[in-house]
């Protein structure tokens, strides 16, 4: 089940990446210097991941189980936040 996940994570990020690039949402901790950057910004208008409160993304933290399943199932469609 791991590993399908984290295949499914995979395919989002790299689509991500052939997809427009949406404009900055105002995270203060990445610039468009930043490899990841475009799929960044890509995800986060599709709304499949969010920042933290304050306008911080934190690049180089951790995510929890539950954040990964959220951005799992956005991402197939199960579930929209608007």
């Amino acid at each position: 089940m791991k590993k399908i996940l984290s295949g499914v994570l995979s395919l989002v990020l790299m689509s991500g990446m052939l997809l427009n690039v949406y404009g900055n949402r105002g995270y203060n901790d990445i610039s468009e210097t930043d490899w990841f950057f475009g799929t960044v910004m890509t995800l986060s208008g599709m709304g499949i991941v969010d920042g933290y409160p304050g306008g911080d993304f934190r690049p180089g933290g951790t995510i929890n189980a539950d954040a990964f399943i959220k951005m799992v199932v956005t991402a197939l469609g199960w579930m929209r936040y608007e």
